[in-house]
């Protein structure tokens, strides 16, 4: 056994002896013209960073590929690269990416024209068949811990968040009494690169009746509408304002009126955030469709369309008109056909 534990020590130690000539090898065989780079377009030239082997271990973990010789330059020609000369390349270069504890910003917003997401918001609506109603959702997300990219505009890395919200709805018609509440608890998981964003999160769904609203009407059974849910979702944006998005639910514990399957998909015109920009603000336009396979896979639609305001950390305040139409988005009330037309008013993280 003790000359089995040289032995194996023996090949450890030549195996790291030719790796480190190797790299020496490289350095004397590549001269600063003759440039070697990443598929990044590294700057090999430089050999604090040519004989970092951590960096190039983690380098090529991230998708880069292997060095290669890169043509001469022609004379007068030279290829632009990561460094301070061109700071606006700066953000999609991966060795920017860091630790980062309380990020600012979303590598994957909410839904703007989704009902169930985590803002702060509230919407006035006519009801065609009964009246007026008052929803509102007291929520929010925030950012926890983030491997990417800084900067809060279309970040890129791994983020995860923590989000949760209350989404009330008061009966105009009886007095703003408390007609129920459905509540919404999740921890996301996303990862941008470029102009591709995904999710893979798990979120809590659950909604109850109000006191005042099962006294009034004692006969009305409640709906046990329960979700723990696994969600994995995608969004692509073509320009910066246009999202296109669809994402697929799976619930691996549920209520006795809720099946596990759900779909959800949709579309937002929204500008992002500019250094410099108007605070006149600027227009908006999300649609947003959302079946259940409790419902044979029908569902609702919703649209909205006004105006908008950014903040430097992407923050978003929108003020404008809505429409509604399909099975009720109050779970309590999920198996009744609504379409409601109102405004609103909404704040997003």
């Amino acid at each position: 056994m003790k000359e089995l534990w040289k032995l194996n020590w023996g090949v450890v130690w030549l195996l790291s002896w030719s790796i480190l000539s190797a790299a020496e090898t490289a350095e004397m065989e590549y001269s600063p013209t003759e440039s070697v780079s990443t598929a990044f377009d590294v700057d090999c030239s430089q050999p604090s960073k040519k004989n970092d082997l951590f960096g190039l271990t983690e380098a090529l973990l991230r998708g880069q590929s292997a060095w290669y010789p890169q043509e001469e330059a022609e004379p007068g020609l030279e290829y632009p690269r990561f460094t301070d000369e061109y700071p606006e390349w700066e953000e999609h270069d991966v060795r920017s990416w860091s630790w980062q504890v309380l990020p600012t910003g979303l590598i994957y917003p909410s839904y703007l024209a989704g009902r169930k997401e985590p803002r702060l918001g509230c919407e006035i609506t006519d009801e065609h068949d009964y009246g007026w109603l008052w929803d509102i959702t007291l929520g929010g997300r925030a950012p926890i811990l983030r491997y990417g990219t800084k900067g809060a505009v279309n970040p890129e890395g791994w983020q995860i968040d923590l989000e949760g919200a209350a989404l009330l709805r008061l009966d105009f018609e009886r007095g703003r009494d408390l007609a129920g509440t459905d509540y919404r608890a999740g921890v996301p998981l996303s990862y941008g690169a470029g102009n591709w964003q995904y999710k893979f999160a798990y979120y809590h769904v659950s909604s109850h009746l109000g006191d005042n609203y099962i006294l009034e009407n004692f006969r009305m059974p409640r709906v046990q509408y329960v979700r723990d849910e696994l969600v994995l979702g995608a969004s692509w944006r073509p320009w910066s304002f246009l999202r296109l998005f669809a994402e697929l639910g799976w619930a691996f514990n549920t209520g006795a009126t809720t099946d596990p399957w759900e779909v959800q998909f949709g579309a937002e015109f929204s500008q992002q955030y500019e250094k410099g920009q108007s605070q006149k603000g600027s227009p908006f336009l999300a649609v947003d469709t959302h079946l259940f396979e409790e419902l044979d896979f029908g569902g609702y639609f919703n649209a909205q369309a006004g105006w908008q305001w950014r903040g430097a950390t992407n923050n978003l305040l929108r003020l404008g008109v809505e429409f509604f139409t399909g099975c009720d988005d109050q779970f309590q009330f999920h198996y009744t056909y609504s379409r409601k037309v109102g405004f609103g008013l909404w704040y997003d993280f």
